[in-house]
């Protein structure tokens, strides 16, 4: 893979193991019944709640993943209440109550994400990312 190129990242939180198993189960049981547009899976299609959707260079993951590990270490775990369930073609997609912590969170990983997104941006935008000519 070229250490330029762009991956879509998704910088997300992921259930506690055993509400995984449920999620995966009630996927699975899902699409029996209707026809998904996909099923969830331990490695592909993961539970998970979205935090920050970007996209960043090849290059830049190992930094942006030992930036996040930071923020890791300093944050706790998060309880999420769901406050609304939505069936739609064989998935269920929650919204949860955006918590004074979960704010907290995203910001930290707004923070420590967002110069690398942001020189990356600028990278492409100034034709850095072009083969020489």
């Amino acid at each position: 893979m070229n250490s330029k190129q762009l991956l879509v990242c998704n910088i997300a939180i992921v259930p506690s193991d055993a509400l995984t198993q449920k999620a995966l189960m009630t996927s699975d049981y899902l699409q029996k019944y209707d026809e998904a547009l996909f099923v969830l899976g331990a490695k592909t299609n993961v539970p998970h709640c979205s935090l920050y959707m970007l996209q960043l260079k090849q290059a830049d993951i190992n930094k942006a993943s030992g930036l996040l590990g930071q923020v890791a270490k300093i944050t706790a775990v998060q309880q999420l209440s769901a406050t609304m369930y939505m069936q739609n073609a064989g998935y269920i997609d929650i919204s949860y109550d955006c918590s004074a912590s979960l704010r907290q969170l995203q910001n930290r990983v707004l923070q420590a994400i967002n110069p690398i997104a942001r020189a990356c941006a600028l990278r492409m935008l100034c034709g850095c990312n072009r083969p020489a000519a």
